[in-house]
């Protein structure tokens, strides 16, 4: 089989802090092991050092597989996680339930990242190559800002800076929306349930009847739901989900 080479290029411009530049080495790593062991069930994948070429800031890793990953399967996982990077440069273009929904960037798999694209803040331009299709990560100054915001993005939208502990569900509650949006933009949707607090809470709505309905008018109607209401470790309330959508009131002039 042929052999399966990542390359880390990199270009600077004055001497790199090793400990930024091993960070970045040891997350590209781990967050590959961890994404094909995510998208295929199976661990065993690691980066090992094949060669740094002379006279440059070149290093060939060769992806070492696991007995028992086989490596077509690994090939695929490696491709879909250069496909992960592409994603992330536009995932703002989905919707707050779709990058909600997510499965890859969990809060490690977020760190990593973001210690890969941290050799821009220590001058250096970086370009990571999957020799198997030719396929690139580039990081410079455009695409670091790109991705350093997505993943902000993604942190709030996923509550990754917040401690959110386990859930509770409460049928039939009635909830009222605060704040909408019927675009793409990561932009939360905010709802009252007066039962459980005073104050507007950030909602995710995970049926499509309630979403359509409420889109067509969300401010002159209760909705009848079940919610799940996620707290923090504090007790207080930091999310809803909204599912099992029942009915509509119309709310008294």
């Amino acid at each position: 089989m042929q052999e399966i080479i990542i390359t880390l290029k990199i270009q600077k411009q004055q001497a790199l802090r090793l400990e930024t530049l091993s960070n970045a080495i040891l997350s590209l790593h781990h967050s590959l092991s961890n994404f094909v062991e995510m998208d295929k069930g199976l661990g065993g994948v690691e980066l090992q050092l094949k060669s740094v070429e002379k006279g440059s800031d070149v290093f060939n890793f060769l992806v070492h597989i696991g007995s028992l990953l086989p490596p077509n399967e690994c090939i695929s996982a490696i491709n879909a996680y250069f496909e992960l990077w592409h994603n992330l440069k536009t995932i703002k273009q989905q919707s707050i339930e779709q990058i909600s929904q997510e499965k890859y960037i969990d809060k490690a798999m977020a760190k990593d990242l973001a210690n890969i694209i941290s050799l821009h803040n220590i001058g250096a331009d970086a370009q990571i190559t999957n020799n198997f299709n030719n396929t690139h990560i580039t990081i410079n100054q455009n695409t670091f800002k790109i991705y350093s915001d997505n993943l902000e993005c993604i942190a709030k939208i996923k509550g990754f800076d917040e401690k959110i502990e386990a859930k509770t569900i409460f049928e039939n509650m009635l909830i009222e929306f605060y704040q909408t949006t019927n675009t793409q933009k990561p932009k939360a949707y905010k709802a009252y349930c007066y039962n459980l607090s005073k104050s507007a809470k950030n909602i995710f709505i995970d049926d499509d009847r309630l979403k359509q309905e409420m889109l067509e008018n969300p401010y002159h109607y209760e909705f009848l739901v079940d919610l799940e209401v996620y707290k923090d470790e504090n007790d207080r309330i930091k999310t809803y989900r909204a599912y099992n959508y029942k009915e509509k009131i119309a709310k008294q002039a």
